[in-house]
Parts: C-alpha cells; structure tokens; sequence
C-alpha cells in the first residue's frame, strides 16, 4: 500500500487537504496529514505532497516522489514579488500540481518539471437530495477582511435591507461587537467542511464577495461553485473569474458594483437568476480528468 503525507504548514484553513485523505484513501493509498517535519520523516512515505504557502518545503527524502501543489497565488502586498520569490527560492520536485490555469501561467516555472492543471471539485457532501427550510435571505461563507470590503458590504445591507438576514460563516472581521453593528446578521464561527453544506442550503442566495484585484481576479472561488451545488442564487462581484465560469456554465449571477448600491430589492426581485447544475464538478472528476489519480497509482 502506498503511503502519501499530505504536508500543509501554514494557518489556513485547507479543507483540500481533508478531502484528498478521503478521497485517496478510497484507491488504496494509506493518507497521513502532517505540519510538522517530525511527523514528516516518522514514516516512510512514498509521496510528499506540499500544499504550498507562505512556509517554504524544508524537508523531503531523496527517494520519495515530491508533489508541490499551488492553490493559490500570494496575496498583496507586493503580490507579484512574492510569487517571484517562491519561484527561486522552492526547490524542483518531482511534480506541480496547480490550481487553475491562471495560477500556472502566472507562476510560470521555466523548468520541464511535469505539471498537472486541477480545476475545482466538490465534495459529496454537496450532492443532497432534499430541500431545506429557507431561514436566511443572503449566506456569505469564507474570510471576511477588509480587503474584501465584508464589513462595508454587511453596513450597507444593514441600512438598506434591514428587514433581511444574513449567515455568515467563516472567522468574523475584527470589529468590536459585531452583534451589536450588524443585527441582522448571524455569525456562526468556522464550521467543519462537512457542515457547509446544509448550512448553505438554509439561505436563497449566496454572497461571492471577491475583489476585482490582483491575483484574486483570476483564481477560482470555491464558495460561487459551492453556492451554485446548494442551488442559492448567485450575487457576486463583477471580477474576470466569476464571468467566466457564468459564461462557461450558461448561468446567470447578479453583480454587485463597486459601492454595492445596485443591491436593493426592486432589483433582485426582477433578476433573472439562473442556478448552473454542477454535479459533474466533483472532486473524482477533478482527479481523473486531469490524469492526477492515474499518475499517482502508476508511482512505483
């Protein structure tokens, strides 16, 4: 039985990580989740899989096969440096496996190191049948800093959908009571990957707040393709990405502008929203038409 270590060092939140142990484990391969190099070389792995970020891999034996997976590319400041920086100072492995065709263009390694394009997948979770009382009019799921305008976003509803309600799932913005600020509003705190879907599906429609910035503009949102598995209507910012996959999909989203005041009843109520089906955007489908499952059972 081949054995994999799935290496994440850094703070964030990685449920890819959960779900490729899930998913492998079907196929044979035994999946160990590690952060530390002393879980790292307890074992002897086979496959050294870095989830990479801010930490740079510091750790992998001569005869293990190395992955480096990008899920994303850094984030400002100075975003473009950074990605530079990872690109000189990262050592080759054996594979790269990026999140997008977007985040490999950008990276751009001038090596002939193989690479791997894996697009977005959904968990099994997702698929569901069943309908859920709606109790929510909005879900917002994810990170909610400033840099995403979150907390300008949840004043405006306030004032101007007050009769509304919001779940937001995630860590809240560090703003002092938050109960107080936006009453409507219902914070649940980080959940379980697990939980999200059901979660999700107590709402009518799914906020994909992403800024039409560097590199957020271009990197796929897990949260848009997990609204549209719930069946939410979609209300997103107008970014290249999230056009993208609409125009790919045949769907149709509303988009917020910049200052968010397009947002109003009147306009919601008239929208033509159009939900796409995505149940063949599971993570298996993801796997195997990239040729990712098939090479890791060929690794001797």
């Amino acid at each position: 039985m081949k054995k994999i270590a799935i290496v994440h060092k850094g703070k964030a939140y990685i449920p890819e990580a959960r779900v490729y142990q899930d998913l492998l484990s079907q196929y044979g391969f035994q999946v160990a989740y590690c952060r530390t190099n002393e879980e790292l070389a307890a074992e002897n792995y086979d496959v050294e899989w870095h989830i990479m970020g801010a930490d740079l891999p510091s750790f992998s034996k001569k005869d293990r096969f190395v992955i480096h997976e990008y899920l994303s590319l850094s984030v400002p400041p100075m975003a473009r440096l950074k990605n530079q920086m990872k690109k000189l100072l990262n050592r080759r492995p054996n594979l790269r496996i990026f999140n997008g065709a977007a985040i490999q263009s950008e990276l751009d390694f001038q090596d002939e190191v193989r690479h791997i394009i894996r697009n977005p997948g959904l968990s099994k979770d997702f698929f569901v049948d069943g309908q859920s009382e709606k109790a929510h009019d909005f879900v917002y799921l994810g990170a909610m800093d400033r840099r995403r305008n979150i907390p300008v976003f949840f004043d405006w509803v306030c004032r101007q959908l007050p009769g509304s309600s919001i779940l937001a799932i995630g860590t809240p913005p560090p703003v002092a009571d938050l109960s107080k600020r936006y009453p409507n509003i219902h914070f649940v705190g980080q959940v379980s990957h697990n939980e999200i879907p059901a979660l999700l599906r107590t709402a009518e429609c799914g906020l994909n707040l992403m800024p039409d910035l560097y590199p957020y503009h271009l990197q796929p949102s897990y949260k848009l393709i997990e609204y549209c598995a719930a069946g939410l209507k979609v209300i997103t910012t107008d970014y290249l990405w999230a056009n993208q996959f609409e125009e790919q999909h045949q769907a149709r989203f509303f988009k917020l502008n910049r200052r968010f005041d397009n947002l109003h009843l009147e306009a919601l109520s008239r929208f033509p929203f159009v939900t796409p089906d995505v149940s063949q955007l599971t993570w298996e489908h993801s796997f195997r038409q990239s040729g990712l499952l098939d090479l890791l059972l060929s690794i001797h």
